[in-house]
């Protein structure tokens, strides 16, 4: 015979509940009788209706290590901000230990590879690299003045390479605050004329040495 049912639980608590089947059964005789059957009852479970399960808590994972905390340098001058008695220099600038200025203690003399043509004061492209290294030396020590000097060979007579020699240092001094930004207050010229020769004035070679500009960088005094 074939039997098919189908039921349902109605539940009233977690113990008690109220089900109803409903059952048909077919017989594969002859006759092919169909019959049905429907019980309802009402079911109680004694005891615990479900078994508790104990579970552990996890285990918590641990506290982060707090980063130790590290004294900033807000000016990024290499001194941290608690020792820094001079706060907000400028970057690149050369500092002590207590981050203020680096004061330059006697002046320096900086011999620039800046020649010139033969009764010329005209800039030549290659002074820009040489001018470069008086004002990277003075952005390093702010603090400090420049004195360009202007030379001559012995040629011609001696007002005329004196006036020569001051348009050398002047050409060479407007290039540091044209071109490389130094504070004109920083920056002044003089000319020597043909009064303090390198080299020997009686060769070729010697007096293009002599057509030159020299920057002397000392401190400023207040």
């Amino acid at each position: 015979q074939l039997n098919l049912g189908m039921g349902m639980k109605y539940l009233f608590s977690s113990n008690s509940a109220l089900r109803a089947d409903l059952k048909m059964f077919r017989s594969n005789d002859q006759e092919h009788a169909l019959d049905a059957g429907l019980t309802i009852g009402y079911q109680y479970t004694l005891g615990s209706a479900g078994r508790a399960v104990s579970m552990s808590a996890p285990t918590p994972a641990p506290a982060p290590t707090p980063m130790p905390v590290v004294d900033p340098d807000t000016d990024g001058d290499g001194v941290n901000d608690a020792s820094d008695r001079c706060p907000n220099t400028p970057a690149g600038v050369s500092v002590d230990a207590k981050g203020c200025y680096r004061v330059l203690e006697k002046a320096v003399n900086i011999e620039l590879n800046v020649q010139f043509d033969f009764d010329s004061s005209r800039s030549l492209a290659e002074h820009a690299i040489e001018v470069r290294k008086v004002a990277d030396f003075m952005g390093q020590y702010p603090s400090t003045s420049v004195v360009i000097e202007g030379h001559t060979d012995s040629k011609g007579n001696d007002d005329y390479n004196q006036r020569l020699s001051e348009a050398r240092a002047a050409t060479i001094a407007n290039m540091l605050v044209e071109e490389f930004r130094v504070d004109a207050s920083r920056v002044s010229s003089i000319g020597y004329g043909e009064s303090k020769p390198k080299a020997s004035n009686d060769t070729e070679a010697g007096r293009q040495r002599n057509r030159r500009a020299v920057a002397v960088v000392a401190a400023i005094v207040e």
